[in-house]
């Protein structure tokens, strides 16, 4: 199978490590295990009689237990047995395309994305067929015309909600009519909702898709929402006997989660009320921040402001390629955004929202630098 160049991470890779100020990101910011355990009101005794044993090949029945909670009250009492553990999202997206598609099936999913969401079909030989979301339309959800796109001999449609890179939540009704347009053709659905655990509006979460049916798919993670990505945990959900086929093929990936991984992982979805409490004051904090930058060149920037999860998409008018602002940006700023390219498109910076609050701020005020007020 040849695939695409990972676009976003070629550019991660570059240079995540070597700036002062990461926007590139996708998540919270990360944090220390002595932090970590403080939220879950533990210590390093909590891992000292750890056995650093192989685990499961579909997760510890601890660890899916407390998957399964984040779900309720919309998906009561769902089984653990419904539930994989995988490494990251990512993880998930390949097993569960590899044990349901084939060449010249037809997958229908939104565009800018994640480019696994559509990348490994591709590769895997299916035909690709993009929702788009516009930003005249701040970048929403058109039911409509996702409904037009799922046609017969529909294989699966994949909705990623909150949407990345656009920070696009779908309401409850466009999603009830996709997924009827999708039931309809015979289409499999799978919902990709790493960003679910952080709405802006004051709930606590957003609700699964897989609470319209028992037929439905579900990727989750905790690793952006909780300032974890080290953890490298996420998970499918789905019918027991399609998550048997992906346990199966796991078998010549990554095998099994970390012992230390799970342990940990459990810790912060048992405590994630306090986790993302603080993380959700990060956010609206930078989100303020932005907000004001943004209405400071009004002509410069198109902002969408994000309705869910930790990154936004504005667009930006007069400039160059994206690459080559951002290269622009780092080397007399050292601020670091995401180029529209990385979701093959232009005149969009993907910014993260992730950052200390201080450290954002500081970060935008360099690139006021590039990007003087216009008032």
């Amino acid at each position: 199978m040849k695939i695409a160049p990972f676009l976003m991470e070629s550019w991660l890779s570059a240079h995540r490590f070597r700036v002062r100020f990461n926007l590139a990101e996708s998540g919270m910011r990360d944090v220390t295990l002595k932090r970590l355990l403080t939220f879950c009101e533990a210590d390093f005794s909590a891992l000292e009689d750890l056995l650093l044993e192989d685990m499961p090949t579909n997760g510890s029945l601890y660890l899916r237990e407390a998957i399964a909670k984040t779900y309720a009250p919309t998906v009561a009492d769902l089984d653990p047995d419904r539930i994989l553990v995988t490494t990251g999202t990512g993880e998930a997206l390949f097993v569960f395309f590899h044990t349901l598609l084939k060449p010249g099936d037809r997958v229908v999913t939104s565009f800018p994305a994640f480019q696994a969401l559509y990348e490994i079909p591709r590769a895997m030989g299916c035909e690709i067929v993009f929702h788009e979301h516009r930003i005249e339309e701040d970048y929403r959800f058109d039911a409509e015309r996702f409904r037009e796109t799922i046609i017969p001999g529909t294989r699966l449609v994949v909705l990623n909600n909150p949407h990345n890179p656009t920070g696009a939540e779908c309401d409850p009704e466009s999603l009830r009519r996709i997924v009827e347009r999708a039931r309809e053709v015979g289409a499999q659905v799978l919902f990709d909702e790493h960003y679910r655990f952080l709405p802006h509006d004051g709930r606590e979460i957003i609700p699964s898709g897989i609470a319209l049916g028992e037929d439905l798919f579900a990727t989750g993670s905790i690793t952006k929402c909780f300032g974890a990505m080290g953890l490298r945990m996420g998970w499918l959900t789905g019918d027991p006997d399609r998550l048997a086929r992906c346990r199966d093929m796991r078998d010549y990936l990554t095998h099994t989660l970390s012992p230390v991984s799970e342990k940990l992982a459990a810790l912060a979805l048992d405590h994630r009320t306090e986790i993302l409490k603080e993380n959700r004051r990060i956010l609206q904090a930078n989100k303020r921040t932005l907000a004001d930058w943004m209405a400071d060149r009004p002509e410069r920037f198109r902002y969408v402001p994000p309705r869910a999860g930790v990154v936004c998409f504005p667009g930006y008018c007069n400039g160059p390629p994206s690459r080559e602002l951002v290269s622009q940006l780092i080397e007399k700023t050292g601020v670091f955004c995401l180029p529209g390219h990385s979701f093959e498109t232009e005149n969009r910076l993907r910014i993260g929202l992730g950052p200390e609050p201080e450290n954002f701020r500081e970060a935008l005020e360099r690139m006021a630098t590039i990007f003087p007020p216009e008032n």
